[in-house]
């Protein structure tokens, strides 16, 4: 039987493979430890549960269950506690200190969702039978619970409207509490989202680009299902902004910003892969502050770069004082010239000036209040900073910080 030590592996790699693309990281590391068909044959069944559960969200778990599995989940969080820091055998993974750093980093991340989910049984009474998914309030620090949250904005009646990847919907939020969805049955793994003055939400998903009414309705719609690098389509499209009447659209492994207009059609595209000034890998968010220059947030090179108004590129978070592990998205103060940049691999919000200056940091790893597990995209409302907690299946606002002095 294939034992659960191996299982954790290939789930641990199989989260990383997807976020950063190496397809054949996990295959190979399947082959390498898997001598006998009949292996092979028990890991693939591993990965497809793995991948089934990861689309569940726990406000989905019978209400009837959740009672019977809260002494599970506790013993299991407190097991794997008990474990070695490094489950993975590193002799396979070729010396790659980056891979071995991020999978560790992973292993921990299982541990304190094992965390989150006991302490989301607790909030079992919240659940909403019409909606089908927790809206719990835990406090004025926890906006709402909805499932893994990657993209968050609000509108102009100030609903906060947020993307569920694993639920395949967007998910609108009124008053902390879930409202309707729109775009099921046509959205797959929504990413981020963007409104704009007339209220239509844009939505990135997979290998699409899609615009909707507030009721719903589709308007518009760039890309296909199938990943492209052709103008106007995608491979995997992330973080959305609007400025002056364009839409910015990540698209992650063609490493470019895609603009269109605000009915999608193809108007330029930014940057081309490499590790230069002017260069990008895996672009995951973008953002303007007040002047017009533009910030992009580079999981790939770990690192913000800006390309000001007159054409010139800078970079700073990375190999200094707070540098980014793995960044995911990003928000832009415009009145107080702040950057927050969320922080996948650390669990917390990097801050820094606008010219590139550390500041502070937000959060810490955990499921409390305060705290993050694999924080993406952002956005600030009436005074505060939304940050998607997609690991802890929650949007959590922070206090947004003064200029400093």
């Amino acid at each position: 039987m294939l034992n659960m030590h191996f299982q954790r592996q290939v789930k641990s790699l199989r989260v990383f493979c997807d976020m950063c693309g190496w397809k054949g990281v996990l295959s190979l590391y399947i082959k390498e430890h898997s001598s006998c068909d009949e292996k092979n044959k028990k890991v693939s069944e591993a990965v497809k549960e793995y991948e089934n559960l990861g689309k569940t969200p726990i406000a989905n778990i019978l209400h009837r269950r959740l009672r019977q599995e809260i002494q599970e989940i506790k013993q299991k969080s407190e097991e794997e506690e008990k474990k070695p820091d490094c489950e993975l055998d590193w002799r396979e993974l070729k010396d790659d200190t980056d891979l071995k750093r991020t999978a560790e980093v992973l292993r921990q991340k299982e541990i304190a969702l094992l965390k989150a989910q006991r302490e989301l049984v607790e909030a079992q009474r919240e659940l909403d039978k019409k909606g089908g998914q927790i809206t719990f309030i835990a406090s004025d620090r926890v906006a709402a619970i909805v499932g893994k949250a990657y993209g968050v904005d609000f509108n102009s009646h100030g609903q906060m409207i947020v993307s569920g990847w694993g639920e395949n919907k967007v998910f609108i939020i009124n008053e902390n509490k879930l409202g309707k969805s729109i775009g099921e049955h046509q959205i797959i793994q929504p990413a981020d989202i963007a409104v704009d003055d007339h209220d239509y939400i844009y939505v990135s998903s997979k290998h699409k680009f899609q615009k909707f009414t507030s009721s719903g309705e589709l308007k518009e719609c760039a890309g296909s299902y199938q990943a492209s690098s052709d103008d106007g389509e995608f491979n995997d499209p992330r973080g959305i902004t609007i400025y002056d009447n364009r839409v910015y659209v990540c698209d992650r492994n063609n490493h470019r910003i895609q603009v269109f207009d605000l009915d999608l059609k193809y108007v330029d595209s930014i940057g081309s892969y490499g590790n230069r000034k002017g260069e990008i890998d895996a672009p995951y968010d973008v953002k303007f502050d007040k002047a017009g220059n533009m910030y992009i947030v580079e999981l790939g090179n770990r690192r913000v770069q800006v390309m000001e108004t007159d054409g010139q590129f800078r970079t700073f978070g990375q190999k200094r004082v707070g540098n980014i592990g793995l960044p995911t998205g990003l928000h832009v103060d415009k009145d107080k010239n702040i950057v927050y940049i969320s922080d996948f691999a650390d669990d917390r919000i990097v801050v820094y000036t606008t010219s590139g200056v550390f500041v502070t940091t937000l959060g810490s790893h955990g499921q409390r209040v305060g705290q993050l597990h694999s924080p993406y995209c952002m956005t600030s409302h009436k005074g505060k900073l939304y940050v998607c907690d997609s690991g802890n299946n929650r949007v959590q606002t922070f206090d947004l910080i003064s200029s400093p002095q």
